[in-house]
């Protein structure tokens, strides 16, 4: 500590930290670092049983505050709209599970296999592969299912252009966009007089 830093004031003895998640265990609260509400996430508003959305809402409570994983209001935004997306995914398959105990392997790979090959897909299989284990109730098989590591997709198969093909299409699309000017300038010309 320099000789000019002064210590953090901090709360009176009486203090303690509100509750983050509602009464019902479907709304939680996320608390900034200075102490005001950053965000709130209503998980009744999502699809499936409430004993279900009761066990998600307290693994993303797990993730989310000041002092966790997701302290960003982004990134709690990012893990939730996720977590929604496997709850939608959940709620349509044949037989949806009611609770987070039923929620299998085979569930888990569905929801991996359904994501497409894209940045936004992967961060859904990364998020909701992070927010899992921390859902009360969900099989050990499940979790160990969701830790296996996600491989990289393929390649591009596209590669950029060599400088002197980028200059080529360069002079080209000059070429053409002058040619194009010149007509334009003329026709005006030639309408105005």
């Amino acid at each position: 500590m320099s000789r000019h830093a002064r210590r953090a004031t901090l709360p009176p003895a009486s203090y303690t930290r509100p509750n983050p998640v509602d009464a019902a265990g479907l709304v939680v609260t996320v608390f900034g670092e200075s102490g005001g509400v950053e965000a709130r996430f209503d998980f009744g508003a999502l699809p499936g049983p409430d004993e279900l959305l009761v066990a998600c809402a307290a693994g993303f409570e797990r993730l989310a505050g000041p002092d966790r994983p997701w302290r960003a209001a982004a990134t709690c935004y990012t893990g939730y709209k996720a977590i929604r997306m496997f709850l939608r995914h959940l709620a349509a398959l044949d037989t949806p599970p009611p609770t987070a105990a039923d929620i299998t392997p085979a569930a888990w790979a569905a929801w991996r296999l359904s994501r497409p090959n894209t940045v936004w897909g992967r961060t859904c299989s990364l998020v909701t592969r992070q927010w899992l284990p921390r859902v009360p109730g969900v099989p050990a098989e499940t979790v160990s299912a969701a830790a296996r590591r996600i491989p990289r997709g393929p390649r591009p198969s596209e590669a950029s252009y060599s400088r002197e093909e980028y200059e080529r299409v360069k002079a080209t699309a000059a070429r053409t966009f002058h040619t194009a000017l010149v007509r334009i300038r003329a026709n005006r010309e030639h309408l105005r007089r």
